[in-house]
């Protein structure tokens, strides 16, 4: 018999969308869990000196992974100096860094009312009596440049550091049939996605699998507006206009905006 319930598809990586599980499972959702990609510590050369918090004025970490890799660069028993501001993008981003580096750390971010995004950081920073002179930029293999090329026009140092690194996560030959079988009972779900690298594996693997065509007919929630043209752009042209929304990465926005299509759309 065909389930009825919504079906929701996480491509977060492993570990990162528990509690959302739990939640949309309590509203009564199909939950399965794709992830586009895993995430792991950038591995440091032992040649070239780590970049420590205390040549810096402010270390800024672009995500949760960025301050995870960096905190298992630097190993335990680091204590964050006073001098040095951490700074965010996110609520979640700062919540990860107290929970790193210590509760009593100055964490810079914007609002979980805004966007998290290196735009709304700058607002926040700009908004200190004076601006850094050398910051860090704890990131991935690549990202945005956006944020540090705004301080380099302003004159400050900024030194770009990889903390951790992505690789794509193979779909399991178990997930491969489920999404297969739902594609043929003609199942639209709603699929989270978190970002442009996730979009890119997501879909790739979509692709290879047959699945492309069936994607363009379900819904999405992305995290940033950006994200709506990488998803169109990678969708292409098809007979279906997919239906995508944008929540801010926190998980009761997210919830909310899985309920919200829910409400305006037929799912399965």
């Amino acid at each position: 018999m065909l389930n009825t319930s919504p079906t929701a598809i996480l491509t977060r990586p492993a570990g990162r969308s528990d509690a959302l599980v739990r939640a949309l499972c309590q509203k009564g959702w199909r939950v399965i869990e794709c992830p586009a990609l895993t995430i792991r510590a950038a591995v440091v050369d032992p040649r070239i000196p780590l970049p420590r918090p205390a040549a810096f004025d402010m270390v800024v970490f672009v995500s949760g992974a960025a301050v995870a890799g960096y905190a298992r660069q630097l190993g335990k028993g680091v204590d964050w100096p006073v001098t040095t501001l951490a700074a965010a993008v996110g609520p979640a981003t700062a919540r990860a860094a107290h929970a790193a580096f210590g509760g009593d750390i100055t964490v810079l971010h914007p609002s979980s009312a805004q966007a998290q995004d290196s735009e709304a950081l700058w607002d926040v920073i700009v908004r200190e009596p004076q601006l850094p002179r050398r910051v860090l930029i704890v990131r991935g293999q690549v990202g945005r440049e956006w944020l540090g090329e705004k301080m380099r026009e302003c004159g400050i140092e900024v030194q770009a550091h990889v903390g951790y690194e992505r690789e794509v996560a193979a779909w399991s030959p178990e997930t491969v049939r489920t999404l297969c079988e739902w594609a043929e009972q003609g199942v639209r779900p709603v699929w989270l996605l978190t970002s442009a690298e996730g979009i890119a594996a997501t879909l790739d693997q979509a692709q290879t699998h047959g699945l492309i065509d069936w994607c363009r007919e379900s819904a999405f929630v992305v995290t940033h507006p950006r994200l709506t043209r990488v998803l169109q752009q990678r969708l292409g042209e098809g007979p279906h206009t997919p239906l995508i929304s944008t929540a801010l990465p926190e998980d009761d926005a997210v919830l909310l905006c899985f309920e919200q299509i829910r409400e305006h759309a037929s799912l399965c």
